[in-house]
């Protein structure tokens, strides 16, 4: 006679833990922030490039280890309030009343269907706003104006002398210091043009530039960041990068998109597995 040694509560904190901890990797991955940045950084500093997808299993494996004191905590206050031992095991199998486990489904249920909502509902928004028509706003840097819009057409000077080139495994890009004219090395650069590929340009004379493309603040790679603190120039705050692909702005919405994807089928499966468990436990006490 056995019974399940893997309560369902625990169960159910387990697989919301492996999935917040690989999702936070997963999100910092896309956001490119916290740790996931720091440990590019870092590869990028001594290797020249960094792995993408293994600096995120990383961070994943990294989160699930640094959390795992808070689930022990949890399951260990789960099973004391539902009169079980975390360090021993029950001669006798303790069955559930059909409340507690109606319970535990209908957060799993809950929690699932509602993540796979707003998924939904954020792929919606950013394929509408994909859509519409964009326009670009002009923005002159010469005027020291704020942009109003994250769409521009900037007008500025452009300093090939000082680009870098930020390679990972799989992507080269390009980060250009655009400034007004009256700009010196002492200034703050504030804006920077991001273009896909390998851009280094033999001529180092700086040029007027006018280009379209979507300002996302705070996108300047740590690994450029650092190399332009060490070589004197001073960072705005924040960066601001000019990307050409006028589109890039919505990601925040792919993000949103994947990251409840990913959590509400990993609540779904969960159910899935405790409903396939809770099968296999009778043919178990009977044999």
């Amino acid at each position: 006679m056995r019974r399940n040694s893997i309560p369902v509560a625990t169960q159910f904190t387990f697989w919301v833990w492996f999935g917040a901890s690989f999702g936070y990797g997963f999100y910092a991955w896309l956001s490119y922030s916290g740790p996931f940045r720091r440990l590019a950084d870092f590869e990028m500093e001594h290797f020249g490039s960094y792995q993408e997808g293994l600096t995120a299993i990383a961070v994943g494996l990294m989160t699930l280890g640094l959390s795992a004191p808070i689930f022990l905590l949890v399951d260990r206050v789960i099973r004391r309030r539902r009169g079980l031992q975390p360090d021993a095991m029950p001669a006798a199998p303790i069955r559930k009343g059909p409340a507690a486990k109606t319970q535990v489904r209908a957060i799993l249920v809950v929690l699932g269907l509602g993540a796979i909502v707003v998924a939904a509902g954020a792929g919606v928004l950013g394929y509408r706003k994909l859509q519409e028509p964009v326009t670009f706003e002009p923005l002159n840097l010469a005027d020291g104006i704020e942009p109003r819009s994250s769409h521009v057409e900037l007008t500025g000077m452009a300093l090939p002398s000082m680009q870098i080139i930020f390679t990972t495994r799989n992507t080269t890009i390009t980060y250009m210091p655009l400034v007004p004219p009256q700009w010196h090395k002492e200034d703050p650069v504030v804006y920077f043009l991001s273009q896909d590929g390998d851009h280094l340009d033999r001529d180092k004379h700086s040029f007027q530039i006018r280009q379209q493309g979507v300002l996302i603040r705070n996108d300047l790679p740590g690994a450029v960041a650092s190399r332009y603190e060490k070589h004197g120039i001073k960072l705005g705050t924040p960066p601001i990068v000019l990307d050409a692909a006028e589109h890039d702005d919505l990601i925040s919405y792919w993000i949103t998109a994947a990251l409840c994807g990913c959590f509400g089928l990993s609540m779904l499966f969960a159910l899935l597995q405790i409903r396939i468990r809770e099968r296999r436990v009778p043919n178990r006490i009977a044999s």
